[in-house]
């Protein structure tokens, strides 16, 4: 299944310092967010080092959970890239539709 978006604020990176996947998390350098880092927003395409990348801000998005997540839940990034309940800085946005560990959840982005 394709997850469907509703975007508020779509934003272009340059300067990625690695390659990212499609609806992963990007953070402020244009690469992966992980670990509890700021998230600017999520990945509309993958992308490449040094190539332009269209960034989801602010909206509803789909993706796959890495960790068991209900309705009201603030989200943080984890290692790899995905939403997790577990942080303390960094949330970027709250669930509003939960699910187990690898659903796909429905998440408000907040900047």
């Amino acid at each position: 299944m394709t997850p469907a978006n509703i975007e508020i604020l779509t934003i272009t990176v340059m300067a990625l310092a690695e390659p990212v996947n499609a609806n992963q998390l990007v953070g402020f350098d244009g690469g992966a967010a992980v670990a509890d880092e700021p998230v600017l927003g999520i990945a509309k395409t993958n992308g490449g080092v040094n190539q332009p990348l269209a960034v989801i801000s602010i909206g509803v998005v789909e993706l796959v959970s890495a960790a068991n997540l209900a309705a009201g839940d603030r989200v943080y990034a984890d290692i790899d890239g995905k939403p997790t309940n577990i942080g303390a800085n960094n949330p970027f946005g709250t669930v509003l539709k939960g699910g187990p560990a690898g659903d796909i959840i429905t998440i408000l982005l907040k900047s």
